[in-house]
């Protein structure tokens, strides 16, 4: 029969609980007796060992000396007993003491130059002198940390860039991030474990960067496998760690806007170096400003040269601040494969590289398979792929060796040590073939960088600020100049991809320059100054060709099929103004071969500039046919070399209108923005975010949400597009913006909660429970409604809910046949409350818990 419980057998527990007492005092009481006697013991050691010191001058016995070539000639190293010092020592004729090596007098010891070959010689007389406790031969070290992976013999590229010795000066710190971005990484993978960093999927938008072409975990191996754990291979950077982004599909294939995005959320996340084992032949402005953006916020940038053999490098291993790597094999010479340039930079072992491989079962690799798909043969785990992927990833895994070190505290500077430092492959220098040559990594930690980084540019001194006829009706309404009597604009070489220098009629001051000529692009742009032409329209800001820019409508535009374009000046100085009308242009959209291209429009719209106040005007007359919408198109100005700009949209479903006009104002860079005059309400805002209130509308940041300086603009509306039917529009609506000046390359969408006054009708109107609220978000792209899950703040009479992008809100019930008749709440799907409620069940369990046991004591 079991005994009864503790708490039924009150006798007896009083009992036993004082002889537990007694056991543990008596117990603990022996321990630290015999601690104190071991600590007196050791004093007695001490004290015996400093009175009478042990004699240790057989370290100055003759011992077997190393091979010739293991001892560095003409130097030997002498050291003293205690009491002597260096300035007692009398040195033998025809010796010195070697400059440059004071540190070793904290050892009491010196560097002796002594004549070549007879160092034994020297030794031998060094050691008869009064005080020298030891003299011996300076004995080269080789790096001898060789790591016990499984699958080390079959890994020669570390040792072919000094890997290995480099391991004996640092294997990486976990400080210094490394994104690969690819194909994602099989975080599963024991190479891997405990090191991988929240990632992203910007293929699938989630957060769940899973490798499923095998690519992207070979890659990350290559630069970061854990090396010297017994298991597995060595990846040349140990302990960094690692932040898997995934911009390639199953099929290894991926989009520039992808890469683009994810070269800006990388680098915003503390990204210093990053591998791009990736490429196209097609220049892309999106992904050079990527990459222009990462670089200039801090992040080392390694990607692929090309497998074609061809003389040209492929992008954006060819942008100047990225460094292209080609490939070597086992000998160490150039693969036939590997791409050459005036672009290339650095060479790394790329064929048959061992590395990692997702760990799912009968997993195959899905890339480049000579039969096809799913032929490569390649086994899970670990096994061989060749390419300049392959020798992207060993520079990238270097760059991050390196980057821990103060000194190499920039981009530049690893670039300077890596070059410097590289084994040259062909002629003397920096050469197409194999650029500056092989990466030495040992080498590259020994240098000493001179280069001074060029200083990023501040903020340029005017900024611009845009309000639109829809939602500024106080300060702009749309006035169509008509401009089509004017002079006909000649565009050459052609109307579907061509220019016009034209003369401006008065100094026109843009982005704080100013101009007295403007070329006009047949593709629904105006630049000023120096700038290429494009047919591919990109963000603002890029600095890709063209720069400094004014784009109404640009997109890949023609004049040839029965449109036209003018030029015309109106008024009298000092108010005139210049306008430039592209008059029933259309849209040149290309389709697959033998298909011809679509031609579809008209399109007639104007840009105007302002004599005197250097403001400017677009207006849309007429828009027809698909994509009029702005829906391929970029809208803005950029200016400052591409630097800086205002964006009003790109490629963004609804831009805009028949009907519409849109002024861009400038105005002093930190200066109030003009649009605060307008009736929308606007104010800036930082990474201390804030609530910001217009009512009865309301937008909530939480502080650090805001990654750049913003703009935030509420605008209330009286009207927009229709709801479901199976909602009850409370007719309450705003167009809520978030904008960035100067803007990033994208433009993030930051966490904010967009938020509503509600009233007594609202209520009434939701059956009488504000619960019922909802508040609606409106997706342009889509052209629909959302509901989004709201949660009520009755003692402040507020409903608000996760923003998911930043357009026209509004605010709904279900209709009112369907609410519940209690009008009961609402589920709460706030996961900060859900931890609220878990973390207060815990703390009054463990409360319960001890409470219980006080009872039972």
């Amino acid at each position: 029969m079991r005994a009864a419980p503790c708490y039924l057998q009150a006798v007896t527990c009083r009992i036993l609980i004082p002889k537990t007492e007694y056991n543990y005092r008596a117990f603990r009481s022996g321990v630290e007796s015999l601690m104190r006697r071991i600590i007196l013991a050791a004093i007695i050691l001490l004290l015996f060992s400093a009175l009478f010191p042990r004699n240790t001058g057989v370290v100055s016995a003759a011992a077997p000396l190393p091979n010739a070539a293991d001892i560095v000639p003409g130097e030997v190293i002498v050291g003293l007993e205690p009491g002597y010092s260096l300035s007692s020592l009398r040195l033998p004729a025809q010796t010195s003491f070697a400059p440059g090596h004071s540190g070793l007098s904290r050892l009491n010891a010196a560097l002796v130059t002594v004549p070549r070959g007879y160092e034994q010689e020297y030794m031998a007389k060094l050691r008869g002198q009064p005080g020298v406790l030891y003299a011996e031969p300076n004995v080269r070290v080789e790096a001898m940390l060789i790591p016990d992976d499984t699958y080390w013999a079959q890994q020669y590229g570390p040792a072919q860039i000094q890997a290995p010795a480099a391991w004996d000066i640092t294997t990486g710190s976990s400080s210094v991030i490394l994104a690969i971005l690819d194909s994602g990484v099989d975080t599963s993978h024991p190479e891997f474990s405990g090191r991988t960093l929240p990632g992203y999927d910007f293929v699938e938008d989630d957060s769940t960067p899973q490798d499923e072409c095998g690519h992207g975990t070979h890659v990350a191996g290559i630069a970061a496998a854990q090396g010297n754990n017994a298991a597995g291979i060595a990846g040349i950077a140990w302990n960094v760690s690692i932040m898997p982004v995934r911009v390639l599909n199953e099929t290894c294939s991926g989009s520039t806007a992808d890469i683009a995005e994810a070269l800006v959320w990388a680098v915003e996340r503390g990204a210093r170096v990053i591998n791009l084992s990736l490429g196209t032949s097609t220049p892309s402005a999106l992904m050079e400003s990527g990459t222009y953006y990462a670089y200039t916020h801090g992040a080392a940038i390694f990607a692929a040269a090309g497998n074609t053999g061809a003389p040209a490098i492929y992008y954006p291993a060819a942008y100047p601040w990225v460094m292209a790597v080609g490939a070597t094999g086992g000998s160490g010479l150039r693969s036939s494969y590997s791409n050459t340039g005036a672009a290339l930079d650095l060479m790394a072992p790329g064929d048959s590289v061992f590395s990692t491989l997702p760990m799912e079962p009968g997993f195959l690799y899905n890339h480049a398979c000579p039969n096809g798909p799913y032929t490569c043969g390649k086994s899970t785990e670990y096994d061989t792929l060749t390419g300049t992927s392959m020798a992207s990833a060993h520079a990238s895994g270097a760059a991050a060796l390196l980057a821990f070190y103060p000194a190499f505290d920039s981009p530049d500077k690893i670039y300077e040590a890596l070059t410097s430092t590289a084994l040259d492959m062909d002629a003397p220098g920096l050469d197409n073939n194999t650029g500056y040559g092989l990466i030495q990594i040992a080498d590259a930690l020994a240098f000493t960088p001179t280069i001074v980084p060029t200083p990023t540019p501040g903020p340029p001194a005017v900024s611009y600020d845009v309000v639109d006829s829809d939602a500024c009706g106080n300060m702009i309404q749309y006035a169509w100049r008509d401009a089509s009597g004017g002079t006909p604009i000649l565009f050459l070489p052609g109307g579907n991809n061509g220019s016009a220098l034209l003369s401006l009629p008065f100094t026109f001051d843009f982005g704080g320059v100013p101009y007295t000529t403007v070329t006009v692009s047949s593709n629904g742009y105006l630049t000023f100054g120096a700038s290429g032409t494009s047919t591919e329209n990109f963000i603002i800001p890029s600095i890709g060709q063209p720069n400094n820019f004014i784009a109404p409508f640009w997109d890949d535009l023609t004049a040839s099929a029965g449109g036209t374009v003018y030029w015309t000046v109106t008024g009298a100085a000092p108010a005139r103004e210049f306008i430039i009308e592209y008059n029933g242009v259309h849209r040149y959209v290309t389709q697959p071969f033998p298909q011809p291209p679509l031609i579809i429009g008209p399109l007639t719209f104007e840009v105007i500039l302002f004599e005197g106040s250097n403001q400017i005007l677009f207006q849309y007359e007429t828009l027809t046919g698909d994509g009029s919408d702005g829906s391929s198109a970029t809208v803005g100005v950029e200016y400052a070399d591409g630097t800086a700009g205002r964006e009003y949209s790109y490629n963004k479903t609804d831009a805009v209108q028949e009907g519409l006009a849109l002024l861009f104002i400038p105005f002093a860079t930190g200066g109030t923005p003009p649009s605060n005059s307008c009736d929308a309400f606007t104010t800036p805002a930082d990474s201390t975010g804030g609530f910001f209130d217009a009512p009865p509308f309301c937008l909530m940041i939480p502080p650090g949400a805001l990654e750049h300086p913003a703009t935030v603009q509420i605008q209330i509306l009286t009207s927009a597009p229709n709801m479901p039917g199976r909602y009850l529009d409370l007719q309450h609506y705003a167009d809520i913006t978030i904008s960035y000046s100067p803007a990033p390359p994208l433009s993030p969408v930051p966490e904010a909660y967009v938020c509503y006054h509600y009233t007594p009708e609202d209520v009434l109107a939701a059956g009488g429970h504000p619960e019922n609220l909802l508040i609606m978000a409106y997706d342009s792209e889509l052209s629909r409604w959302e509901a989004l899950a709201t949660s009520v703040d009755s003692l402040n009479e507020i409903v608000s809910a996760r923003g998911p992008h930043f357009s026209i809100y509004g605010i709904a019930t279900n209709d009112i046949e369907e609410l519940p008749v209690t009008g009961g709440p609402r589920p709460n799907n706030n996961p900060s409350l859900w931890a609220l409620g878990i973390l207060i069940a815990f703390v009054s369990l463990r409360l319960w818990i001890r409470t219980s046991r006080t009872d039972r004591t």
